[in-house]
């Protein structure tokens, strides 16, 4: 799948330049263009749905970037961590994520 050693990917992954955002979207459209074409897509009973997702990212390290207080309504109290906000498309049997955004 993948040419090069692993450096390589790691350098590229740590780049701060790289849209990942543009990123994201080129994959899930190709991806998204593969999946509407076969055959049990087409014939499928199960509706597409847009699912809007937003997870709790709890504090798991000693040393952590940009961390703050972020509300949980799972523990219906303010915890130490991440809010992760997903948006994704899925046809009942693949799911993509169409965008993303941690805060």
């Amino acid at each position: 799948m993948f040419g090069g050693k692993k450096d390589v990917l790691y350098s590229y992954l740590s780049q701060d330049n790289i849209n990942w955002r543009n990123v994201v979207y080129r994959i899930t459209n190709w991806l998204l263009t593969k999946v509407t074409v076969r055959q049990d897509h087409k014939n499928s009973p199960l509706p597409a749905v847009l699912i809007a997702d937003d997870t709790d990212l709890p504090k798991t390290g000693m040393h952590m970037e940009s961390i703050g207080k972020i509300f949980s309504h799972v523990h219906q109290k303010c915890i130490l961590g991440y809010k992760a906000l997903m948006l994704c498309w899925s046809d009942g049997r693949t799911q993509f994520m169409l965008d993303f955004s941690l805060h």
